[in-house]
């Protein structure tokens, strides 16, 4: 990643940059960025929307996955008029990824873990910067419904901004940064009229034309893109429409005034790099909020809570299914979705020997190819470079096939002290 060690914001006790790394989920990045390329490819709006998605969840009520919660009766968070610009599209994506997760993982990790890999995801793959995500968050099998109050409107001056987010410890530079995220992606009519009838903060006169020309009114159903320039890279153009009064949300636009702000959307604006290394550390920060690292971490708050292990074996209904930490599985459950030993001896030993085999076969080739003498027919040298890779395939077959046997008897351990220790 591109932060080194000694950039890297502190960290919530509980949390860790390598948390599923080397035992518990691996190949966890890896299936979250292949499978998002793939969907952002097909519809590059679906990054912004898991972003929003993100800050969604974490400033309403901490970081916790509560926003995929579903309520029996559909009165549940992401129903809040607060989230109702929340794409579905982005929900069912984290759905998705808890699934393929699940299927090479099994259930280890957690939903508010896999939504802010697929967020930091969601920023890198559109031109955004690379930097690393601490993990270990455990998810909430509740939600509070005052919680989406705390997300700041559009409307919001940059005075009420800065209140909201210092009420979280969040600076000035943080502020900026993250607003910064409307780099990319797209309003509704109803977030911006106001843009098009009040003259303060300013706005450029032909952009105000073409905004009243595509939202007339507050019901219209048209909708704008945040950056007209770049509305498909995560850049600091942003930061330029700023400066020419083209922002589009009230919230946006007041941070080139505002003597807190100002400078700083100055040094965006002129530095990529200033911007990508603030929003990563602010991007970390937001990721920390009221996070839930033990099953009793978390205060009782008033929530509408719901049986998720209802009808667990059953055919999913909705399209968020949890639980999804091993902590709040059944032990029973939990012990039958993982593999046995002799299961984890057959997986590892085979894996490693092929692996091994592999690489060997490719070293014993180069090899093979080395020994070529100049009088060799072609069918000596065939027979030198089969020979090369069959022999040094077989030795590293073997060697790194005895430590996938070394291995399994490892997660076989684990295995059965997280079975031990189950709730």
């Amino acid at each position: 990643m591109s932060k080194t060690l000694e950039k890297r914001p502190p960290l919530v006790p509980g949390l860790s940059w390598n948390y599923y790394f080397p035992l518990a989920c691996p190949t966890l990045e890896w299936i979250v960025s292949n499978n998002l390329e793939k969907a952002f490819k097909k519809d590059s709006g679906l990054a912004p929307g898991i972003l929003r998605l993100f800050f969604h969840d974490c400033f309403a009520n901490g970081c916790d996955a509560s926003i995929l919660l579903n309520a029996p009766d559909g009165n549940d968070e992401k129903s809040h008029p607060a989230n109702i610009g929340i794409r579905q599209e982005a929900l069912l994506a984290i759905e998705e990824l808890r699934r393929v997760i699940y299927k090479q993982c099994l259930p280890v990790v957690s939903c508010s873990d896999i939504l802010v890999v697929a967020a930091r995801e969601a920023v890198r793959q559109m031109g955004g910067p690379d930097f690393d995500v601490p993990l270990g968050r455990k998810d909430s099998l509740t939600f509070d419904l005052d919680g989406p109050n705390n997300l700041p409107p559009p409307f919001f001056r940059t005075e009420q901004l800065l209140g909201v987010f210092g009420q979280r410890n969040f600076d000035a530079t943080d502020v900026v940064a993250l607003s910064g995220a409307h780099t990319y992606g797209r309003a509704h009519c109803s977030s911006l009229v106001n843009r098009t009838i009040e003259s303060d903060p300013p706005i450029d006169p032909d952009f105000k034309n073409k905004l009243v020309a595509t939202c007339p009114t507050s019901q219209s159903s048209n909708i704008v893109n945040l950056d007209a320039r770049t509305p498909a890279k995560f850049d600091n153009m942003y930061f330029i429409n700023l400066l020419n009064r083209q922002g589009v949300f009230t919230s946006d636009q007041d941070l080139a005034s505002h003597p807190q702000t100002k400078e700083i959307v100055n040094l965006f604006a002129s530095n990529q790099k200033e911007f990508f290394d603030s929003f990563a550390d602010a991007f970390v920060k937001v990721s920390q909020i009221d996070v839930i690292t033990s099953p009793s971490a978390k205060p009782s708050l008033p929530t509408r809570a719901y049986d998720p292990y209802k009808d667990l074996d059953a055919p999913i209904r909705n399209l968020y299914h949890l639980p999804t930490s091993p902590e709040f599985l059944f032990v029973e459950e939990a012990r039958r979705k993982r593999r046995s030993w002799g299961e984890n001896l057959t997986f590892y030993t085979r894996c490693g020997y092929l692996a091994g085999a592999i690489g060997g076969a490719g070293s014993g080739l180069v090899e093979g190819v080395k020994a070529f003498e100049s009088g060799d027919t072609m069918k000596l040298r065939i027979n030198r470079v089969l020979n090369a890779a069959g022999h040094s395939g077989r030795v590293w077959g073997n060697r790194v096939g005895i430590l996938g046997l070394l291995y399994a008897e490892i997660e076989s351990r684990i295995q059965a002290a997280r079975d031990a220790d189950d709730v």
